[in-house]
């Protein structure tokens, strides 16, 4: 790379999605933190000798710029960080493009926190690769990443307070009220107790599970394993697709594809 390349203004970012664009041009969409989501035309590779030709979705880019006016127009690409790994497994995979999905749907400005948010999970993907256990875990993060998003986009789900009463939803320890349940009704929320139209009812320990997925870190046992069966977390993700079609625009159809293969 000369001098007059890195003199050029540039973009860092997580790349999200490339397109064909015209006859052979590519489309790429960029994460950026402090722009939000940038569209950048990235010329035909044999017109430039670098690394435009290898960008896929799941790199973290600096993306010299020669037009500054949308769409911007790429003049040199450098990948800093591969998560390309990822694709090795369907799960892996299924689930970071179901989170790059309800990202771009969220990103109407920029969302400080976002690419941050997205980096973590994708790591996080990366290392279950050959666990045996891959594919419970990365539901787990798809489903914890989804409310992460939702938080920071505005679109929280209402765990904490009953939609119709006011009361705050505090499901007692695991053994002690075997009778709590709590229902997911699609437009309002988590009502206290069973409803007949409801979508989906979750003992104690399944809310409370759910409750715990705003922290930083998902919930797991003293031996390392994830707190929840497969059909709690099956569960989760369901609400968390219904919340999605109820308040964005499109459904998430990656997760359809990781719910199947679980």
């Amino acid at each position: 790379m000369n001098n007059t390349v890195m003199n050029k203004p540039y973009v860092i970012g997580l790349s999200l999605r490339v397109i064909s664009f015209g006859e052979n041009d590519q489309l790429l969409f960029l994460l950026s933190d402090k722009q939000g989501l940038v569209r950048l035309i990235v010329p035909n590779g044999r017109k430039l000798q670098n690394q435009t030709r290898l960008i896929l979705p799941f790199c973290f880019l600096k993306v010299y710029i020669y037009r500054i006016l949308e769409p911007m127009k790429v003049s040199y690409v450098q990948i800093l960080y591969d998560f390309s790994t990822i694709v090795r497994q369907l799960e892996t995979l299924s689930a970071a493009q179901g989170l790059i999905e309800l990202c771009m749907q969220l990103l109407s400005e920029p969302i400080i926190g976002m690419q941050e948010e997205i980096m973590l999970q994708f790591i996080r993907l990366e290392n279950t690769i050959g666990n045996p256990d891959s594919p419970i875990e990365a539901l787990a993060i798809a489903v914890q990443s989804s409310i992460h998003q939702l938080m920071l986009g505005g679109y929280c789900l209402p765990i904490h307070i009953c939609a119709r009463t006011g009361q705050r939803l505090l499901p007692p320890l695991e053994g002690y009220n075997e009778e709590w349940r709590c229902s997911f009704l699609l437009h309002e929320g988590f009502v206290l107790g069973k409803c007949d139209d409801t979508c989906i009812i979750l003992n104690a320990s399944e809310f409370l599970l759910l409750q715990q997925l705003h922290r930083s870190m998902i919930p797991r046992l003293s031996n390392g394993k994830l707190i929840g069966s497969r059909d709690t977390w099956i569960y989760l993700l369901d609400i968390i697709c219904l919340w999605i079609e109820a308040h964005l625009p499109r459904r998430i159809s990656s997760f359809e594809i990781l719910r199947n293969c679980i």
